[in-house]
């Protein structure tokens, strides 16, 4: 593996990334006095260019907060993806795997869900079998892994904290390795029971559905049993089975052949959630999660001319597309789409980033620059906003209180969809199974129905009031990461890491307890027969009496 540093510079960022123009240090955070310099590693998702908007953003902020940044990614993605120069440090290497093979396994797993919880366990079953064999994610780690250049690199760099994608366990186990403490950046929003159980965090199952159940935290006697069933099978499947490759894989390189991996992602100082209470169901959380969602969705800046023209001149307002240029899309069902949405009074504007159809139906329709998503969502004008459930992208149509429409293509966007239309401020619609007209009458109700906007305006305040409270999101994310790098993570850390799996979940106790009713019960059985005894004594006794 060929490895490349370059101090300066560094190409940084998709599209998306630069549209959220964030102001790298706001009023709010200027209040907390300035920490000495540290130097900080930003280890993104190395196979999902999407996830380097939100590192971005934040890395922006720690500049301006006078810390060293240095980027970790691959040769392939940074050329590709990167709009403008950043004073980043960088350190690149050539990935092994092509992120396009990456994204037909994630479009991949969507194919394998199902109605039946049971039949959605047996395709996945199968699914993680093939899927182990060839995962990406290990390939890359294992290169690393092998990489002593860019091992040597690391440790020389003398990082004071590590910043982690959550999705690439390896990060965890390089820093792990190089011993430097680190922070699991959650970018892509809800995660099911895995990555809460390896913090310890409390998965009520009553309450709590299971990643890709399809559940809300409603359920019903027979939801309830099969969330306990996919959560075994969870466990199973990542705990033992995925993560089971990647102890086999380090033991190889002979890198902490004695720790489990789940255990090595679960000793981060901090987990950050890509998303809040507006979103997610209401649960219980370890004070090292945090959550912070809506970093890439911000005050509206002024559009061009003709962009901003096009919004204003519709009397009927406008309706804003964004489908992600990874999903799943056919050219026959774009077009549907297209022709449906030139049915409607109001003009339809395209996300140019995204898939587009070959022709746009009706001469309502205009294509509008991806960095411009956000400015576009907070013109007053916008009507209703399509789009697949990306998380970010949620939060922007949230924070200017734009009804929403969601073709979820992923299992975390329709996770994403699943948890807006449950809180009545969006739509899913099931990609499979969409028609024409049922996308015109989605459309239509999002745009017409006073009580579904009504809804959406007030989980917007919902999440503009924990602005208030709990510092913007960009901002909270910044303030954590330094107060972690001053402080260490440990008075954040529950007790339970330091139980085993006996005491966490009380078998000692509960195994003391039966001891004790068991030896209660032999108490009573035989303080019972001893008086029956008597009682029979006594009674043959007074019998005998009686025949003399």
């Amino acid at each position: 593996m060929a490895l490349y540093y370059h101090r300066g510079w560094i190409y940084c960022v998709l599209c998306t990334t630069l549209c959220c123009g964030f102001v790298w240090s706001s009023e709010q955070l200027k209040r907390f006095p300035l920490m000495d310099s540290k130097n900080i590693l930003f280890f993104p998702d190395l196979l999902d260019e999407k996830t380097f908007g939100l590192h971005s953003s934040v890395c922006q902020s720690l500049v301006a907060r006078g810390h060293n940044i240095t980027i970790l990614g691959t040769t392939s993605i940074l050329d590709n993806f990167m709009t403008g120069y950043h004073d980043f440090d960088a350190i690149f290497y050539e990935s092994l795997t092509n992120s396009s093979n990456f994204y037909s396994d994630r479009i991949l797993l969507e194919n394998f869900t199902s109605d039946s919880v049971m039949s959605t366990l047996t395709n996945l079953g199968l699914h993680w079998f093939r899927y182990s064999n060839r995962d990406s994610y290990l390939k890359e780690c294992s290169s690393m892994l092998g990489d002593q250049i860019l091992i040597r690199k690391l440790i020389s760099s003398n990082f004071d904290k590590i910043v982690c994608d959550v999705t690439f366990p390896c990060c965890s186990i390089i820093a792990r390795y190089i011993n430097v403490s680190f922070v699991n950046f959650a970018s892509k929003g809800p995660l099911g029971s895995r990555h809460f159980r390896w913090y310890y965090v409390p998965n009520v199952l009553s309450i709590v559905p299971e990643f890709m159940s399809g559940f809300t935290n409603r359920m019903t006697l027979g939801q309830r049993l099969q969330n306990v069933l996919l959560y075994l099978h969870s466990v199973v499947v990542y705990d033992y089975w995925m993560f089971g490759a990647y102890d086999n894989m380090k033991s190889k390189h002979g890198v902490l052949p004695s720790e489990r991996t789940f255990e090595i992602v679960g000793k981060a100082d901090l987990l950050l959630l890509n998303i809040d209470f507006t979103i997610e169901f209401p649960r219980p959380y370890m004070p090292n999660v945090i959550f912070v969602g809506g970093i890439l969705a911000r005050k509206p800046s002024k559009l061009n001319k003709g962009l901003e023209s096009f919004l204003h001149t519709s009397v009927d307002g406008v309706i804003v597309v964004s489908l992600n240029s990874h999903s799943i899309f056919n050219p026959e069902l774009l077009h549907s789409i297209s022709m449906s949405l030139a049915t409607l009074p109001q003009k339809v504007l395209w996300n140019e980033n995204g898939y587009l159809p070959q022709t746009l139906g009706g001469g309502n329709m205009e294509i509008f620059k991806a960095n411009e998503l956000n400015d576009v969502l907070g013109q007053g004008n916008v009507k209703a906003f399509l789009f697949n459930g990306n998380i970010d992208e949620a939060y922007m149509a949230i924070f200017h209180a734009v009804p929403s429409v969601a073709i979820p293509t992923s299992a975390e966007e329709s996770e994403i969809a699943l948890r807006l239309e449950d809180k009545g401020i969006s739509i899913s619609l099931n990609l499979q199974k969409l028609t024409g007209t049922e996308l015109s009458t989605a459309v239509n109700h999002a745009v017409n129905n006073n009580t579904f906007r009504e809804r959406v305006l007030w989980w917007s305040e919902v999440h503009h009031d924990f602005h208030q409270i709990f510092l913007p999101p960009i901002d909270r994310t910044v303030f954590w990461i330094e107060h972690v790098m001053q402080f260490g993570g440990g008075h954040l850390r529950s007790a339970a890491f330091k139980l085993n799996t006996v005491q966490y979940f009380l078998l000692d106790i509960m195994s003391f307890m039966l001891v004790c009713v068991v030896f209660l019960v032999l108490v009573i059985r035989m303080l019972c027969l001893k008086y029956c005894n008597k009682k029979l004594s006594t009674k043959q006794q007074e019998m005998k009496l009686k025949q003399h």
